[in-house]
């Protein structure tokens, strides 16, 4: 099951529940990534989409999937800085992708 809104600003999100070592191995990544890359207008994920301190427990799915689109080397050290696999974190991506294919 999941949650499905709409932002003021035409936006069209969904919440859905991730298991809890997905939530921390993506949440891992998450953080990874926001440090990692370059984003829009210099706009920090973690400041400007998740001020709300509700939202320290939400992943965000457009960061974590910009993941997909680094090259492979990039991938490989990033998931390795989180103690992971490249193919494991490619996979819980595949998963979530999978999960909210209805939108």
């Amino acid at each position: 099951f999941a949650a499905v809104y709409g932002g003021r600003d035409g936006a069209v999100g969904a919440l859905l529940p991730v298991d809890e070592r997905v939530f921390r191995r993506l949440g891992a990544l998450q953080g990874v990534l926001a440090n990692a890359l370059r984003h829009e207008a210099g706009l920090h994920p973690e400041k400007h989409r998740l001020a709300s301190p509700q939202a320290r427990n939400v992943l965000d799915g457009q960061l974590l999937f910009a993941y997909v689109s680094l090259d492979r080397r990039l991938q490989e050290e990033l998931a390795r800085a989180v103690g992971t696999e490249r193919a494991v974190a490619l996979d819980n991506l595949l998963e979530l992708d999978l999960s909210t294919s209805f939108l």
